[in-house]
């Protein structure tokens, strides 16, 4: 004991202040949690490793000690995700693509079987940086990737811009990966072109479209790998500071799918980002998202990158699924947007489209609240662009509140300058409001999602007043906190509507101010699963009659007894209907049906009936008893 658990090398000890930054972080986050939350992440072995990923932590050796000096029987006594990925590369028989797409939580799970397995054959008494185990793992993943086979291709990202000349003639997007050997200096930087194998999927992420703010990233489209890559002298048509190159990797695509209308980046970060910032733990900082924080940008060089899993899905979710991020088809033409269309869009009917609208034309701020699945992200854009008349993706701003989201983020606060100053910076409100003060005779929205994560007197400040319908005159305006004396008083123009969205079913959230409440219309949605729009959807995607039959009776069973369980549940934690809006590709039959099931919908009631377990495994058990 005195000479301590362990060492954590080099890497800990320069890298000590953030690593104690981020204990600090922790902390705090702890200490906003309820007493029953509290217990429960203190006691309870995965309820801390879920705990950890609420801050972000990428590369923090702190997240693996911590895990190990709380709960020493669970966690391994091994501080860095890469040693861990190592071993169980070195020692298990798993393909190494699929241990190095894992997150920390996965890793932890295969290396507690694989110690029981161990434990099994031997006994207890062992560590895996013993040499008879280290000797084996040690240079685990340290290789040359080898190319993937088809039925276990990886996914990529190219992450680009047109500036560069990409998307010329002879190097269209879709058609080429195209890149130098070595970079500048003679380094071996560009050794991740020999990574794609045949089979492979590359997504498009690109910069410099036409019509679109030169530096605003877009999903453009995917490509399969067709070929592996090859080494030439050729150049591509219009190389950038890549001319004076002497050799070039050049990987052939094919069967290239561009999207209808480019998928700004900003929205799939938004929708995805507890995802996202749960994934960067542990990734390498060549990775398509590496400046850690709220502001996912590529770093500068990093052209093709391999996704995990999660990224994976997140850039998948256009393509796949018809509630996901995309706006409606042809919005970069801007066409006229109604209620009908939105009507056409959803599961709801235009009356009640039509009342939402009237009632936030009105009261100009509105909250969308309902259960997971209900579709809030997926009528928020659809609303936004029934309300100004057109699919406009340029009057419609997306952001998400978090916990650690506050008013210098949101409105105004100084930020750090290359100089190693200090500015005055906008945040994205005002921004919007600036846009929409512009353009008066047009309507400029702003969708909030999530409103109930953050502290929202923190965050909203003095707009807590300004925000009111009747205080959107010059009449009302008010000087900002960190607004210099000279500076003009601040006023939100009333062509600005805010729509948040609100998840009742999270018990880790706060209640709505009460002050904020009253600003806000609250807007309930609810599953649809007995909705004919919602029946017509399944059956025109190939869901068979009996399996729709099922969906709809044992899902409105389940959602009629939680709504009865209004002791600790109730309404606000039914089970929305997006759960079974197919993706495309799936095969529609029992297997997908009890995939959803168990995947999905029964990690839901464990969290729902955490004190029932009888309840909960009954309510399953009905999900998945076989057809009568």
């Amino acid at each position: 004991m005195l000479g301590g658990v362990g060492s954590a090398g080099m890497g800990y000890n320069q890298n000590r202040p953030f690593e104690f930054g981020y204990f600090l972080d922790l902390m705090t986050a702890l200490k906003s949690t309820t007493p029953d939350e509290r217990r429960e992440i203190l006691s309870e072995p995965w309820a801390f490793s879920r705990f950890l990923t609420r801050v972000n932590a990428p590369g923090k050796q702190l997240a693996h000690i911590l895990e190990h000096l709380l709960f020493p029987d669970t966690f391994e006594r091994i501080s860095s995700g890469t040693d861990k990925g190592r071993v169980l590369i070195g020692l298990t028989d798993e393909p190494p693509a699929k241990i190095k797409a894992m997150d920390r939580a996965d890793r932890d799970r295969s290396l507690s079987a694989l110690r029981r397995r161990i434990t099994e054959e031997r006994g207890p008494r062992f560590d895996f940086y013993d040499e008879e185990f280290s000797s084996r793992w040690r240079d685990a993943g340290k290789a040359a990737p080898q190319p993937s086979a088809p039925e276990d291709a990886a996914v990529w990202a190219e992450v680009t811009s047109l500036e560069h000349g990409h998307g010329g003639p002879g190097w269209e997007l879709g058609s080429w990966l195209w890149s130098p050997t070595t970079s500048t200096d003679g380094a071996d930087r560009y050794s991740v072109m020999r990574g794609p194998a045949p089979g492979d999927t590359v997504y498009h992420l690109v910069a410099g479209l036409p019509g679109r703010p030169p530096r605003q990233r877009w999903l453009w489209g995917r490509s399969v790998v067709a070929k592996p890559f090859e080494t030439v002298s050729e150049r591509p048509s219009a190389p950038g500071s890549w001319g004076d190159a002497e050799a070039y990797y050049k990987i052939a695509l094919e069967g290239c799918e561009p999207l209808s209308t480019p998928i700004p980046m900003d929205e799939i970060e938004t929708r995805h980002r507890d995802d996202i910032l749960e994934d960067l733990n542990e990734r390498p900082k060549h990775y398509p998202y590496a400046r850690y924080g709220a502001d996912f940008r590529g770093s500068q060089g990093i052209y093709l990158s391999k996704l995990s899993h999660r990224l994976a899905s997140a850039l998948a979710s256009p393509f796949d699924d018809p509630e996901a991020d995309a706006a409606p088809a042809d919005a970069g033409d801007r066409r006229p947007y109604t209620s009908a269309d939105a009507a056409e869009e959803a599961f709801i009917p235009k009356s009640e489209i039509d009342e939402i609208l009237e009632l936030w034309e009105a009261k100009l701020n509105i909250i969308l609240q309902g259960a997971p699945g209900v579709g809030k992200s997926f009528m928020a854009k659809r609303l936004a662009y029934a309300l100004i008349g057109e699919a406009d993706p340029d009057r419609v701003e997306t952001v998400q509140f978090h916990q650690s989201y506050a008013y210098e983020d949101f409105v105004q606060g100084y930020r750090p300058t290359p100089d190693r100053g200090f500015a005055l910076r906008d945040g994205v409100f005002l921004r919007v409001c600036d846009a929409a003060r512009k353009d008066r005779s047009r309507r400029h929205v702003l969708i909030i999602d999530e409103i109930n994560r953050g502290n929202l007197s923190k965050i909203f400040g003095e707009l807590m007043l300004l925000i009111e319908p009747d205080k959107r005159g010059v009449e009302w305006a008010a000087r900002l906190a960190y607004a210099d004396t000279a500076a003009e008083c601040f006023h939100i123009p009333d062509n600005l509507f805010i729509i948040g969205m609100m998840n009742t079913a999270d018990r880790s959230l706060s209640m709505v101010d009460y002050a904020l409440r009253r600003r806000f219309a609250f807007v309930p949605l609810r599953p649809q699963y007995r909705s004919d729009r919602f029946t017509a959807h399944l059956r025109g995607k190939g869901v068979p009659d009996e399996i729709i039959e099922r969906i709809v009776a044992r899902m409105c069973a389940l959602n009629d007894e939680i709504a009865a369980d209004v002791r600790n549940l109730g309404p606000g934690f039914e089970i929305g209907h997006s759960f079974f809006v197919p993706g495309r590709g799936d095969v529609f039959g029992e297997a997908w049906y009890e995939r959803i099931v168990k995947t999905e919908i029964a990690p839901l009631l464990a969290e729902y009936w955490f004190d029932d377990s009888d309840k909960e495994a009954e309510a399953r058990h009905r999900l998945l008893a076989p057809a009568p």
